[in-house]
């Protein structure tokens, strides 16, 4: 078992039948690639390929790479979808709630104030980016739009460590990082790849075990990353509509899809249109989803059809 940390959080890859030379020559690939991917995606990091199209405020192309174009595109594609549910120009509003790279632990959030949620909601809008495929750039029609692709890009370098396994050979794998994971063949005893989907409880138990075969299970919630002020709570997950930290008894949502990138932007989309319009979007795009939803001390899950065929129980 391979683990280490990427983005921020952590990732564990386990690789059957590859150990000794294999498992180092592997640590090495894979570090190698995520090193590659947080220079390319993270907003942290000042000098990254992302970073610095933030910085670029003019409606004038700025020239990206291939992956950055192709995750932008998928992006705009959950975010039409989803009718702004999910929208990587956030941004401003994730900072200005304390969940951007200036306050890491949170010490000094606390809720904005009117003016300046207002200011930070008039760059919010997916809409005012474009992506050109060839030659690859993206391009702000609003100068002031900056990017959050934090709920997309941990998927997609799951996506990415799949695919360098799967180059060097490898069909029997599990992949995870920051919970979000991607199985492919069959554990070291021949059996599936079997999940476990934990409740959004402080005190953590299995609520679903689920078998995905080849694909992907993400989870979006609003009770890992948060703060307290005045006794009121505060999600991370915030509504691109109002700018705000998602406000319903909605506590989290996990999506299987066929690739991680997916399943990610997919859960979180759907934990920011709650309980009936994410269950109406999923039931009606077919989507293998459950909703955990809050009832005083308990929890109800929720289930779509397509969810309960990987369901073990």
């Amino acid at each position: 078992m391979l683990t280490g940390r990427t983005m921020g959080t952590s990732y564990t890859v386990r690789i059957v039948n590859c150990t000794g030379q294999c498992e180092q020559d592997m640590a090495r690939a894979i570090e190698t690639r995520l090193q590659a991917l947080e220079h390319r995606f993270s907003h942290y990091q000042d000098d990254s390929e992302l970073s610095r199209f933030n910085r670029h405020s003019t409606t004038a192309w700025f020239p990206a790479s291939t992956e950055l174009v192709a995750v932008a595109q998928m992006a705009l594609e959950i975010s039409r979808l989803s009718e702004g549910a999910f929208d990587i120009t956030v941004a401003p509003a994730v900072n200005l709630w304390g969940f951007g790279p200036q306050d890491l632990d949170h010490k000094y959030a606390q809720p904005p104030d009117d003016t300046s949620l207002q200011l930070a909601r008039t760059a919010i809008d997916y809409r005012q980016m474009n992506v050109r495929h060839s030659p690859p750039a993206l391009q702000k029609t609003n100068p002031a739009l900056t990017l959050d692709m934090s709920a997309i890009a941990k998927g997609y370098a799951v996506d990415q460590l799949a695919y360098l396994l799967e180059n060097a050979g490898f069909s029997n794998f599990l992949i995870e990082i920051g919970g979000e994971l991607r199985a492919a063949g069959a554990r070291p005893d021949g059996q599936n790849w079997r999940i476990a989907i934990e409740p959004p409880a402080v005190t953590r138990g299995i609520e679903f075990i689920v078998q995905p075969g080849n694909n992907a299970v993400a989870t979006s919630g609003d009770y890992r990353n948060f703060f307290e002020h005045n006794g009121v709570r505060y999600s991370h997950a915030i509504d691109p509509a109002s700018g705000r930290p998602v406000n319903s008894q909605l506590a989290a949502v996990s999506v299987i899809a066929p690739n991680t990138a997916q399943a990610d932007a997919l859960a979180t989309a759907l934990l920011v249109l709650g309980l009936e319009r994410g269950m109406a979007l999923a039931t009606q795009q077919g989507m293998a989803a459950v909703f955990i939803e809050r009832d005083g001390a308990q929890f109800i899950a929720h289930r779509t059809e397509a969810f309960s065929s990987y369901l073990l129980r």
